[in-house]
């Protein structure tokens, strides 16, 4: 069998390609010139993957949806839920090794999917991972098998560069969506998150307001997080202002944005603070009543206990943890 690429076609081979064979089709196919582009490791790779990958042509060429075994997807998306990059990553490479262009009806056993979603699969193991150099290079192998990036996988490499607190490489992928048309809100989401786990708040804060310039929605997890990283740092003032400024723009804070603050004061001592932001907290549980309302207060009980300046204190947050059952 074969593979095509521009009209060129490679075909499978049962020994590895020399190194003069790939670097003439590097040149051939992609004008890879290694030595002047320092391109050749990337032009290798890209030729090696085609020569022994065994992915039927149309797969690659078609990049449409493509049928695959329902189960092993299912633990495939198990896996990257985890966070378990290496078995996510020997399984993803064993469905795409297996995987057949859509044609005709779908057995009950398999699933058909848009390829960009199998790799987005995978891309969601390295977020859970927190893996930033892993995601990158996930996003720089679709690119180069032409797999469609779309907004979502994106917002993935997003989300996996703003938890780990990465602003360069979330302003890198922020700008590589924005060329390519996206305009999501998510993606300005995740652009204060990543600001505001690096610790520059004021570029944090800048964010939003350049949410608002782009004319796109403003979402609660913004603020939040603005909250969580002045909560940490004992700047209570900025942490009470952005609770105001949500409010004027419509956005109701969690129960956790409220703990947050509560279990803040409670570590530099104010037992008063604490409690008038626990009051908050509980009846903003009231007002939800849902679960994560009422794991988020059972949470900051166990931490206002921890955070306590006296045994008293400490022990008066455990009775009220017990009293909510």
């Amino acid at each position: 069998s074969s593979q095509r690429r521009g009209g060129d076609t490679l075909r499978k081979s049962s020994s590895s390609p020399s190194e003069a064979c790939l670097a003439a089709l590097a040149v051939q196919i992609w004008g890879c010139h290694g030595v002047r582009r320092g391109r050749g490791k990337a032009c290798k790779r890209r030729i090696l993957h085609l020569a022994t990958v065994s992915l039927e042509p149309s797969v690659t060429e078609k990049l449409g949806r493509i049928v695959i075994d329902q189960e092993l997807f299912d633990q495939l998306n198990f896996l990257a839920a985890k966070g378990q990059v290496s078995s996510a990553r020997a399984l993803f490479e064993q469905i795409l090794a297996s995987a057949k262009v859509q044609n005709g009806t779908v057995r009950s056993s398999q699933k058909s999917v848009p390829l960009s979603m199998l790799y987005g699969t995978m891309l969601k193991a390295f977020c859970n991972a927190g893996d930033v150099r892993g995601a990158e290079e996930m996003a720089y192998r679709a690119r180069e098998e032409d797999v469609p990036m779309n907004h979502k996988f994106y917002g993935k490499l997003l989300e996996t560069a703003s938890k780990a607190g990465d602003v360069v490489m979330a302003n890198k992928w922020f700008e590589e969506s924005k060329a390519a048309g996206n305009r999501d809100g998510v993606h300005f989401n995740f652009m204060v998150e990543a600001y505001a786990k690096a610790g520059e708040l004021d570029e944090a804060k800048k964010w939003i307001q350049r949410t608002r310039d782009a004319g796109v929605p403003t979402v609660t997890n913004m603020f939040n997080s603005l909250i969580f990283a002045y909560a940490s740092r004992g700047q209570m003032k900025e942490a009470a202002g952005v609770i105001r400024e949500m409010l004027q723009e419509g956005h109701d804070p969690e129960v956790s944005s409220f703990a947050a603050l509560a279990v803040a004061a409670a570590q530099e001592g104010d037992d008063e603070a604490a409690e008038r932001w626990m009051q908050q907290a509980r009846d903003r549980k009231l007002e939800c009543d849902n679960f994560d309302a009422e794991v988020s207060t059972q949470a900051a009980y166990t931490r206002l206990a921890s955070a306590s300046s006296t045994p008293e204190a400490a022990e008066s947050w455990l009775r009220r943890l017990q009293e909510t059952g």
